[in-house]
């Protein structure tokens, strides 16, 4: 885990009362799909969330980002044997979906199913890996952004890559 935004967290309707929603990579999941799952639960946790459409959005400025709104990240791309890399492929418009208003807005960034993804998103502050891309991570893992338990362990993996730059 990464948190360098001490305001991030606990996500709560009260702090955050509008949640906007980036899936990146495989929707369908064996328990449905990562996007349904994910709105449906923090909805029933009293947020307002809007999906991300990178195809309806246009290049903009940061002055319009609204202060009680959270950009929250759930990207699932799994890895396979014979697949030795895998990278996040943006939105071919313009690479919108990419965290870029990580200094003026709130983000939270979660990697459903592969630990290394901090390489392509260093300047997130705040960084969680889930490590598999199920219903009940998935809703676990909202509640810990809630504060309702705290996130312990210890990663198997090094998160930041052996990178500086994912650190900061």
């Amino acid at each position: 885990m990464k948190q360098l935004q001490p305001e991030a967290l606990p996500m709560t309707p009260q702090r955050y009362p509008h949640i906007l929603l980036m899936p990146l990579g495989k929707d369908a999941i064996r328990d449905g799909s990562v996007t349904q799952i994910a709105s449906s639960y923090l909805e029933q946790q009293g947020f307002q969330v809007t999906v991300y459409d990178w195809q309806a959005d246009e290049l903009h400025g940061t002055s319009h980002l609204p202060k009680d709104r959270l950009t929250l990240y759930l990207a699932n791309f799994e890895q396979y044997s014979n697949q030795t890399t895998i990278r996040i492929p943006w939105s071919p418009k313009h690479a919108l979906n990419v965290p870029r208003f990580c200094h003026e807005e709130v983000s939270v960034f979660v990697s459903l199913a592969n630990p290394y993804h901090l390489q392509d998103v260093p300047r997130v502050k705040t960084y969680i890996n889930a490590y598999t891309a199920t219903r009940d991570t998935i809703t676990l893992t909202i509640d810990k952004l809630m504060g309702r338990s705290p996130f312990q362990g210890i990663s198997p993996v090094d998160p930041f890559c052996g990178l500086p730059d994912t650190r900061l």
